[in-house]
């Protein structure tokens, strides 16, 4: 490309690999990428409140299409803001371009205002650690840095960038176009042939499916291994609505919020297969002690160094789970269990579950969920059905309150329809400022809050008034009207049956909607 500048370099690049969007704070350490940004068509600049809603929102974005994200701000304060987002995006293994500023190299020896060197804010050392890596974009854009961060957005994992200042608007004459394509030499018959003398030993193997497992939806590999596996198949909560839950050999989601059979087979079984993921703190299992009945087939990012058993990893995931297909065939297993998944009603000791049944009976079968950390999450995944098309979305490891306000953002403005965000007052009260990103841009966000005047997860652990006092009341808020100050839509519901006429004018206009779900005040040791 002739001529052209560094940043147009960069978002030319970005854009071959399908970003479509980049939130961002603008700042003046990235003003030669915003110029160069709002210059263009694509990708298309989201401005964000905060640059922690930024990076959740690029975070929901991946989170949809597989693909990687944007986030664009400062450096120091501004990348500071980014950090919980990093190292979500780490350890959920989400695949999201951290672009930050720096200071002009030119006088990177010298004091200056905002220095992100090892004499200021130490960028670079914080966002290695918080994402896994960190580079300097220099002025050889075909360097190690825009090479290594591209490197690991196809294995599906985070990256950081800083370009300086001075660099940022710089003419070159010659820079390199084309791409990077992940080319992983790989021999997986002996791992697959392992797996499968495994599972042909295994009395009960059980097939788990993860977070990733989603992007396989219709593959024909995928369907192929699903249509014979004789054993029982479960799900994390990132993947708990993917199947029907009518789905012969179908029991649901395990660990936090699992449902009893899921929860009971898992423990008991002789194998356990992970498609798609790996087990994680909230799955309730002591994993360690099942070395022997592990094993797992997922994307070359999600390499985990403690993993105990048999791994296959692949860009090619579905050509993998094809030719593992083709060995069950001839390994049939003893037992056939036939069932199907059983989610019982809701729990009168909660009331916010009703509003959680009702809520699906009304809404689009495909719409996608992102739901926030609290008690509503573990009540989400042991009620709502899967198999309509849509997906459960949520930071099952790190779970920063807020996440799902602004995840959602990021989600609908990549999908371009109706998502649902189920949160609660306490999350409201960390990132609901982002409403308003979602009513500039016309993000169509359904908003169901959890309003009961205190943390209901902190409540369930008081054992006393002045424990509850200190931490699980707090006063009440309109959340509804708070979104109308925002310029969104909003109402107050108190029953189940005000509820279908909320969703159907959520869904018949545009933009966000915040429904405020009034539930009874907190009382010491209810949940």
């Amino acid at each position: 490309m002739t001529g052209a500048t560094l940043s147009d370099w960069l978002w030319d690049r970005l854009q071959d690999l399908g970003v479509r969007h980049v939130f961002t704070v603008p700042a003046g350490q990235v003003e030669g990428l915003c110029r160069a940004l709002s210059a263009r068509q694509m990708p298309r600049a989201v401005v964000t409140v905060s640059e922690i809603g930024a990076g959740f929102m690029a975070e929901g974005a991946a989170r949809v299409t597989g693909g990687p994200a944007v986030f664009l701000a400062g450096g120091g304060p501004g990348m500071a803001q980014a950090l919980p987002s990093a190292i979500n995006a780490r350890l959920e293994r989400t695949p999201v371009l951290y672009l930050t500023g720096t200071p002009s190299s030119v006088a990177s020896t010298f004091s200056q205002f905002q220095d992100t060197g090892p004499e200021g804010s130490r960028d670079g050392a914080m966002m290695a650690l918080a994402c896994g890596d960190s580079r300097v974009l220099k002025d050889d854009p075909d360097g190690a840095g825009w090479w290594a961060a591209r490197d690991r957005l196809a294995r599906g994992l985070p990256a950081h960038l800083m370009v300086p200042a001075d660099l940022q608007a710089r003419r070159f004459t010659d820079l390199p176009g084309g791409d990077l394509c992940l080319r992983l030499d790989q021999n997986m018959d002996a791992d697959l042939d392992l797996i499968a003398a495994l599972h042909a030993k295994a009395e009960v193997p059980v097939l788990a499916l993860g977070p990733r497992a989603a992007l396989l939806r219709e593959k024909p590999g995928f369907l192929r291994l699903l249509d014979g596996w004789n054993g029982p198949i479960v799900a994390t909560v990132a993947a708990s609505a993917l199947l029907p839950d009518r789905t012969p050999n179908y029991l649901g989601h395990f660990g936090l919020g699992g449902l009893a059979a899921a929860d009971r087979v898992v423990a008991e079984a002789g194998l356990i297969l992970f498609i798609g993921g790996a087990p994680g703190q909230r799955d309730g299992v002591d994993w360690a002690a099942r070395a022997g009945a592990l094993a797992r087939l997922d994307v070359p990012g999600a390499a985990d160094p403690r993993w105990i058993g048999p791994e296959v990893l692949t860009p090619d995931l579905d050509s993998a789970l094809n030719g593992l297909a083709d060995r069950l065939q001839t390994h049939p297993t003893s037992s056939q269990p036939r069932g199907a998944c059983h989610r019982p009603g809701p729990d009168p000791a909660y009331p916010f579950e009703a509003f959680i049944a009702a809520a699906q009976q009304h809404l689009p079968a495909a719409v996608p969920v992102f739901v926030d950390a609290g008690t509503h999450r573990r009540s989400l995944a042991r009620l709502w059905e899967g198999g309509h098309g849509g997906m459960v979305h949520s930071s099952a490891e790190h779970a920063p309150m807020g996440w799902a306000i602004a995840a959602a953002i990021g989600a609908a403005l990549t999908l371009g329809r109706p998502v649902l965000c189920v949160t609660g007052d306490g999350c409201m009260r960390q990132m609901a400022q982002e409403i308003a990103t979602a009513v500039r841009f016309g993000a169509q966000v359904i908003y169901l809050v959890a309003n009961n005047a205190g943390f209901a997860s902190l409540a369930r652990l008081a054992d006393d008034p002045m424990m509850m006092g200190h931490f699980g009341e707090d006063d009440r808020l309109d959340w509804s009207a708070f979104a109308r100050v925002l310029g969104a839509r909003g109402c107050r519901v108190d029953r189940t049956d005000a509820l279908g006429p909320a969703l159907q004018d959520a869904c018949s206009g545009s933009g966000p909607f915040v429904i405020d779900v009034h539930l009874p005040p907190l009382a010491a040791g209810a949940a």
